[in-house]
């Protein structure tokens, strides 16, 4: 009699893909419909798969594998506060979401939130990993300006000025 065997993964994170690979005999019939010793699946919720083996001689014996499908992190939101900074200036870093256990951040930090003090605008990842090792990231960038924003806005002037600059009252500033 024939054995029928399944190996390879059965687990993997969400959106990936496994392949299993069926052994025992020389023909094969799986629960997908495939007549082949190997298929490659991407399942979005955790499936049993049954393979049923035979030969030209022997009767069929069936196996069968659960494949479990582990979630991946959620992220929901990135922020920085405040963005944009005047240079010199920092910014929290933080992040919401669901199924983390760890974070990796580019700047090497393993925490949330973190803090930052960049001189130029930049672009800060993260990566978040569940117990299950499956991991998500995502990226903000935290813009920089040289100078706060600065308004000027006169409370006086002098139309009788012959220069032509004190003739109009203007709101003026810098970035």
């Amino acid at each position: 009699p024939l054995t029928a065997t399944i190996s390879n993964d059965t687990s993997f994170c969400e959106g990936g893909t496994a392949q299993l690979t069926a052994g025992g005999g020389t023909i094969f019939s799986w629960s997908t419909g495939e007549p082949t010793a190997s298929i490659t699946i991407n399942p979005t919720i955790s499936t049993t798969y049954t393979v049923s083996v035979s030969s030209a001689i022997c009767p069929a014996d069936t196996a069968t594998v659960l494949v479990t499908v582990n979630p991946t992190p959620a992220i929901d939101s990135i922020n920085a506060t405040p963005n944009p900074i005047v240079q010199g200036n920092s910014a929290v870093l933080n992040l919401v979401g669901t199924g983390a256990y760890t974070y990796n951040w580019s700047t090497g930090d393993t925490t949330i939130p973190i803090t930052v003090t960049p001189d130029d605008t930049t672009t800060y990842w993260v990566t978040v990993t569940n117990s299950q090792g499956c991991s998500h990231d995502t990226s903000i960038t935290v813009y920089v300006t040289i100078y706060g924003n600065i308004v000027y806005l006169p409370n006086v002037f002098s139309p009788v000025d012959g220069n032509g600059d004190n003739q109009t009252l203007q709101v003026f500033g810098s970035n």
